[in-house]
Formats: structure tokens, sequence, C-alpha cells
């Protein structure tokens, strides 16, 4: 095999993975206008999907985040349904606004000036509060500072490798149960080239006692019944199919310890054995040889049912 298959892009994990999995982390910034701190959780959750489908919900001012999580993503995870949430709540959790000495002593100088330049009334404590209030929304709705940019991507960082971790943990599972069917499937293809040696001579032989006894009623002379015995018989012979058997087993084998997304190409290989499978209990001259092309179609099919799940 060769040897830039089954090398990881940079940053990819070197098992075999699921696609299956959860991620989660919390954290805090710092809340600028209230001088408190506002909670944060990522939540990453990963199914199985053809192909790397990213859904992003994010808050409207953490929206120029998108790109740099995607990269991200895509940098750790090969493929699969991705679920991705960032909730971030206001200072303290509540919906009124910090007020603090400093955002009290920067509004003071304002306000009197408007006093004295409109004979305004002073303003009441609600109507400080709004004005608080819409200046914390004011900057929100303008983005993220660099340090909360900082910390929100750092807390993605950890809710990715917990993801990563978790479908380690299931691949690791997963590659467990299909080792053994690839297992159970190289012994049967054993079973069936020990069958099939046996039963293709005889059944050589059963085709030449028939059409002898038919040349007493055909002009065909011993030779030729002897040539077409030999021809069917050959039709009969599966050694090809076996030894595209082993190959394809070998190959699945090995693909258990590459160190780089395999699923797609596992999949399209489970349909080549199946197709061998097939083609033996077709060809099968025997009820044994049949039965064990019939156990391989079983096994493959509880493998394939296994790769569904493999990044």
């Amino acid at each position: 095999m060769a040897k830039d298959r089954s090398r990881a892009p940079e940053g990819w994990p070197v098992t075999l993975n699921s696609m299956t999995g959860y991620g989660g982390a919390d954290g805090v910034l710092a809340d600028e206008v209230g001088e408190g701190v506002r909670p944060f959780r990522w939540e990453l959750k990963a199914v199985n999907g053809k192909t790397l489908d990213m859904r992003l919900r994010l808050p409207t001012e953490a929206e120029t985040l998108e790109p740099a999580v995607r990269a991200a993503l895509k940098a750790a995870i090969g493929r699969g349904n991705l679920q991705v949430s960032l909730h971030l709540d206001r200072a303290g959790g509540l919906d009124l606004p910090d007020v603090s000495d400093a955002t009290l002593d920067s509004l003071s100088p304002l306000l009197s000036r408007i006093m004295n330049v409109t004979g305004a009334t002073p303003p009441s404590a609600a109507e400080v509060l709004s004005l608080v209030g819409s200046m914390a929304a004011g900057r929100r709705e303008a983005g993220l500072s660099a340090p909360d940019r900082e910390a929100l991507l750092a807390g993605l960082g950890r809710a990715i490798s917990m993801l990563t971790q978790s479908r380690a943990e299931e691949g690791a599972q997963l590659r467990t149960v299909m080792a053994g069917q690839i297992e159970t499937l190289t012994a049967l293809a054993a079973q069936a080239r020990t069958e099939a040696e046996t039963a293709l001579p005889a059944h050589f032989e059963a085709l030449k006692f028939r059409l002898t006894a038919l040349a007493a009623e055909t002009a065909l002379g011993a030779e030729r019944l002897s040539e077409e015995a030999a021809h069917l018989a050959m039709k009969a012979d599966v050694t090809e199919e076996l030894d595209r058997l082993d190959a394809h087993l070998e190959t699945a084998s090995s693909w258990l310890n590459l160190k780089a997304p395999v699923g797609r190409r596992f999949d399209f290989l489970t349909q080549e054995l199946a197709r061998e499978a097939n083609t033996l209990t077709t060809k099968g001259v025997s009820l044994p040889l049949k039965q064990i092309g019939l156990d391989l179609k079983v096994v493959i099919d509880r493998l394939r049912e296994q790769v569904q799940n493999v990044e």
C-alpha cells in the first residue's frame, strides 16, 4: 500500500475514529460594561455523515467567529454531521445592566452638558439604567473584543478535544468488533478454499461420467466430451474469487491501523467483499461451499454496519 495514503493530515487523530461523539466546554468572559463576568458554553454534537457537514448556532455578536470555528473543526474532524452551539449569557446571567462607579463617572459629564444646553431636568434612575443598557447592547452588537475572541476560541478548542476523545474511544470499540469480524471472514475464506479444493475435482469427475453416459446417444467423441467437461468445471472454479477475497480481507485488516480517516474507502471495500461472497454462493458446486458463501455474506453485512460509523 502506498505510504502517502496512510499519512494523516497534521492535527488529525491517528486512531480509528467513530463519527459519533459529544464535546462541551464552559468559560467566562469579562464584561467590560458591568465589570462582571459573562458565562459561555460550547456544545458539539457529531453523528454519521457522508461528508463533513457543520451547522453552527452562534449569538449575533459572535457571528464573526464563524470562519475560525469552521477552520478549527475542519482541522480536527474528517467526516460527520456536526451541530455546533455557543451559549453566551449576559453579565451575571441577568438582563439588567451592571452599573459600576466607573460607568456612572463617565456618564456624569455628558448628562450635565446635556442639561446645561437643553435645560432638561435631571434623568430618573430608570432613565439612567436604560441608557447604560443601551450602551451595553451597542457594544455587544459591535462584536467581540480581541480578548473575548481569544477566550471563546480557547473554549472551542477544549470542546473539540473532548469531542475527538469521545470519537476515539468509540472508535476503539468499533475497531475491536471489526477486527473480530475480519478474523471470522478470514477463517470462513480458508474453509471455502479447502472445500473448493475437494469439491471441484469431484465435480469434474461427475461431469465426465454424465457426459460419457450420453456418448452413446450423441455423435460427439470421447475427447470432445472430455473437453466439454473440463470447460464446465473451469466455469465452476472459484479460485480467483477466493484469491480476491483473501486480498480484500488483508487490506481490511491493514486499514484498521491506518493513520487517516478510512470510513468511505472501508465502505467500498465491504461492497467488494459482498460481491465475491455472492459469486462464491452462485458458483459453488457443493452445498457446504454454498453455505460458507451464505455465512460470509452474513458477517460482511455485520461488518458493513460497523463501517457506517467509521470516520
